[in-house]
């Protein structure tokens, strides 16, 4: 349908929940951003299409598929590396514009109905259903693993495992899902008689597989100092890193959320409490261990002249450079105990917790929101003139840029076995507080669609250059960033253009395309806050539902995101569209 471009005003359109075009009063159709609307929709599915790959990507997810793709794994990468920095920018534009329009305080009131309400609804409701199906998925995929030597393992057969073993079996093949070697299998299966028996065959405690972790840093991830050590007289080295850079006294700081997953793949049940409370308590007691060791390791480097390592949590040789003593020690601080809450049996971490899980975004937006509102109305109070001053938007995109170089900086430390040397986009943050870093890290993105609003930029310059931009984020950028993980001060700036170009680019090109009315678009946009809300459950149900079948992992992926599209538009229809939670969501309820 052609936009009306007349002065006369157009019919109310009303919000669509998140960052679409808020409540507002009649206003001239040329006012009306379908572009920002649909982008804003395109955000959100893209979500949904890159939880999807994460099973297929060969990196650690609820459920392990047999059969991975590295192009899947490019894609998922690609699309993390833009995407919720897109959303913020287009939901700081959309809440500075019903400030405009409303005031402060009605802003604050549509927020809260269409991100506050929903949230806390879906943490009621979406979140524990997503934890009932992460749960089951041990359960309704009973032949995991399908190595023989590993499932005798977790059956704790030792004469299978001795004839396995005497009949040739590979005593290194790591299983087909976890990428985990027997020795590995043996001590996150608690199974010590398993463990003797593959070092008394030949097991390599410093062998690595597909996700780089060797014996001795599943050992001190599991907590278990007693395996540890016998690991250390078998010729294991419990100061080397891996090619990650990760060492065993760094993986004892892993978080509940990835422990429990690989404990729950691994045992096809899902950890206790008790269980969860003797491996922190292990972990301590390695800690304790390595503590010595390192002491030892830099006593002996001062006696014959040697220098010690920088970092107690890295040894020299590394293929990747260790992040600095100081985002170490921040990243630990954050994992700390001391950040533990327990209210009336139930514990929370406030900082390395998935409380919200996917829902995440949500919650820091209300915090984003909220910090909003105190600074205008700071400044309003204190700063007159400044408050009304508008930053020029060339500036404000170069001060938003150099302030996302230490947040980006501040990413992706590992903190768990197999973690590769870095990665591409921000940290996910679902706990209670959001992680300090994390947040700095949005909120430049929520404040910069703030200025993009503000700047009323009818002429497009921001993304007019998108024709350049896109390829050259696509092309030359993306690529960069793979091969500049290992270093961490050459990466971050890559990875901070390529996350603008593609942003911005994007914004550009939905402006020239879709910048008018579409009923077909438009009924995408409504539905994708829907979508995205209720997906993962039904996701991750899916991906454990076709983990075993002899198929390519592309052809899976296709499966899975067709049928997923299709079964959530139709919820959407059937129980959303027309009816009060359509209200909830989007502002209205079409008659």
């Amino acid at each position: 349908m052609k936009e009306n471009q007349s002065n006369t005003p157009a019919p109310s359109h009303h919000g669509n929940g998140i960052t679409g075009t808020v409540d507002q009063p009649p206003a001239p159709a040329s006012e009306r951003r379908h572009d920002l609307d649909a982008l804003r929709a395109f955000a959100m599915l893209l979500g949904i299409a890159l939880h999807i790959t994460l099973s297929l990507a060969g990196i650690q997810w609820v459920v392990w598929d047999t059969v991975s793709s590295k192009f899947l794994l490019l894609l998922m990468l690609s699309i993390h590396g833009f995407r919720m920095q897109l959303f913020f920018i287009i939901s700081g534009y959309f809440t500075a514009m019903l400030v405009a329009r409303r005031g402060t305080l009605p802003m604050l009131r549509n927020r809260a109905m269409r991100i506050l309400v929903p949230c806390l609804l879906g943490l009621a409701t979406v979140v524990p259903l997503n934890n009932w199906v992460s749960r089951m998925t041990p359960v309704w995929n009973p032949t995991h693993p399908g190595e023989p030597l590993q499932d005798a393992i977790s059956r704790d057969d030792t004469i299978r495992m001795r004839q396995l073993l005497e009949n040739g079996t590979d005593i290194e093949a790591p299983d087909s899902r976890l990428k985990i070697r027997p020795l590995g299998w043996a001590i996150l299966c608690n199974n010590d008689t398993a463990v003797r028996l593959l070092l008394e065959k030949g097991a390599d405690p410093m062998a690595t597989a597909g996700n780089q972790a060797n014996a001795l840093c599943i050992a001190a991830f599991a907590g278990r100092p007693d395996i540890l050590k016998l690991l250390v007289a078998n010729g294991g080295d419990p100061l080397a890193s891996n090619a990650n850079g990760v060492t065993p006294w760094i993986t004892t700081f892993s978080n509940t959320y990835f422990t429990k997953g690989i404990l729950r793949t691994i045992k096809n049940s899902e950890p206790g409490d008790s269980e969860m409370a003797a491996i922190e308590m292990g972990r301590g007691e390695v800690r304790a261990f390595l503590g010595e060791r390192i002491a030892a390791s830099s006593l002996s480097g001062a006696t014959s002249g040697e220098a010690p390592p920088s970092s107690a949590l890295a040894a020299p040789g590394a293929k990747a450079a260790a992040p600095p003593d100081w985002l170490i020690n921040y990243t630990l601080a954050l994992a700390s105990d001391r950040y533990r809450l327990s209210v009336g049996g139930w514990t929370w971490h406030l900082f390395e917790d998935s409380t919200f899980v996917h829902l995440w975004f949500l919650w820091t937006l209300c915090w984003l929101v909220v910090l909003f509102s105190l600074i205008r109305a700071f400044n309003r109070r204190c700063f007159p003139a400044f408050a009304n001053w508008i930053p020029p938007l060339g500036p404000s995109l170069a001060v938003a840029m150099a302030l996302t170089l230490l947040p980006q900086f501040c990413m992706s430390v590992a903190v768990f076995p197999g973690a590769p040397p870095g990665s591409i986009g921000p940290d996910t943050s679902s706990a209670i507080l959001p992680k300090p870093h994390v947040f700095a890290y949005y909120a430049v993105f929520f404040f910069f669609g703030t200025v993009c609003f503000r700047n009323n930029d009818e002429s497009g310059r921001l993304g007019a250059r998108w024709k350049i931009c896109l390829p050259l984020a696509c092309v030359v950028l993306f690529p960069a960033i793979l091969l500049t993980l290992h270093n961490r001060v050459l990466n971050t700036p890559i990875q901070v253009a390529y996350t603008w170009l593609m942003s911005l680019s994007l914004m550009g090109l939905f402006r020239l395309v879709l910048n008018r009315q579409n009923k077909a678009i438009r009924y995408v946009s409504d539905s994708s806050y829907w979508l995205y809300l209720a997906h993962l459950p039904l996701v991750i149900a899916m991906q454990c539902w076709v983990s075993d079948w002899p198929l390519p992992a592309w052809v899976k992926f296709l499966l899975m995101l067709s049928i997923s599209t299709a079964l959530l538009l139709a919820s959407y229809q059937l129980l959303v569209r027309d009816k009060p939670i359509d209200w909830l969501l989007n502002g209205r309820v079409r008659k």
